[in-house]
């Protein structure tokens, strides 16, 4: 059986310019054991594209490497991927996200919709980006990718990346680490990580008992018009969502 995989890793700011590297870890991870994946980086980011991605290849495994909300996840430059309108495009699926938040209202809503299960963070991701913090970050939190390519289950990923935070933790506190300039540090947002990932949903299955998602039901977005684009740009959603409630109102 091949499993198909998806995963989306925007890079537009620093912060996503270091998920999108390690996201290629993940990918190589996938293709060297057997999985059919699917990559949507940078430009190819999109809503638009993550729809028909969906749709065409039906993904049992969803990646998400980027920024986060607790009711949103974000595409390329910010733009919102999916939120609490559209969750249920992850219905039916496991959803590993590398992302801020999102395990929260995201995670629930989209278990209440159908998905299988849903491994990601409650509060902000942080992270140091110097080496050689930065790969103990990374390390972290592609471990239970890993675990679910060689036929482990979500609680064995969950378990797994907790482990490894877990291991490094120790590393900057009691091993050879702990000497190091910025140990303390580095154990201080390790632990933060640590103790806000949670598994949401069912974290018996393996990949291969996952049954074929359905085909998605809603409607395919709407690109947004430049008009839109520039009021956001300018003056923020906020006021681009308030305008376009007036403007619903009047039509």
């Amino acid at each position: 059986m091949t499993i198909r995989t998806l995963i989306v890793a925007p890079s537009f700011d620093e912060a996503t310019g270091f998920s999108y590297e390690w996201s290629r870890e993940v990918l190589e991870d996938a293709v060297a054991n057997g999985l059919d994946i699917k990559d949507l980086s940078k430009k190819y980011a999109t809503k638009e594209n993550l729809y028909s991605g969906l749709q065409e290849h039906n993904p049992i495994l969803f990646y998400h490497y980027d920024h986060g909300n607790e009711d949103r996840i974000y595409a390329q430059d910010g733009t919102i991927l999916i939120d609490l309108e559209n969750a249920v495009w992850l219905k039916g699926r496991l959803t590993y996200c590398m992302n801020c938040l999102s395990a929260s209202k995201l995670g629930d809503k989209v278990i209440e919709l159908g998905g299988v299960a849903y491994i990601g963070y409650i509060r902000e991701f942080g992270f140091l980006t110097i080496e050689p913090y930065v790969d103990s970050f990374e390390d972290s939190a592609n471990s239970g990718a890993k675990v679910l390519h060689r036929d482990g289950t979500g609680d064995d990923a969950a378990s797994t990346i907790y482990d490894t935070f877990t291991k490094w933790i120790d590393y900057y506190v009691v091993g050879e680490g702990k000497d190091l300039p910025w140990a303390e540090l580095a154990a201080v947002w390790l632990t933060h990580d640590r103790d806000s990932l949670r598994l949401k949903g069912d974290g018996s299955k393996r990949l291969k008992d996952i049954p074929e998602p359905p085909s998605i039901s809603t409607p395919p977005p709407t690109p947004e018009c430049p008009v839109s684009k520039f009021i956001e740009a300018m003056f923020g959603r906020k006021t681009l969502s308030f305008l376009r409630k007036i403007r619903d109102k009047i039509t």
